[in-house]
């Protein structure tokens, strides 16, 4: 079994104001990084504060906060933005 990626209602709206080049780099990294990669643990970094439990992706000056559930392979994106306002 390997890992699915699932988009928030409000991470796809952000998605989507990022512009279209933003957003298919933002997805091509995710789709390399968790569906084609083994652990999306590698790519991520854990977040701490109100963010806590939750990781981000790095992807140039934007960022992607995850939650990861090991037991259900299965990584969902919450937000999306770039780096300066996306911790808000």
């Amino acid at each position: 079994m390997s890992w699915r990626i699932e988009y928030l209602d409000v991470c796809r709206r952000q998605l989507d104001q990022l512009g279209p080049k933003v957003k298919a780099e933002i997805l091509r990294f995710l789709r390399e990084q968790v569906l084609e990669g083994d652990d999306p643990y590698t790519a991520s970094r854990p977040l701490t504060g109100k963010w806590r439990g939750c990781v981000r992706f790095r992807i140039d000056e934007y960022r992607v906060i995850c939650t990861i559930e090991n037991k259900r392979l299965l990584v969902t994106a919450v937000k999306a933005g770039h780096r300066s306002d996306v911790y808000n």
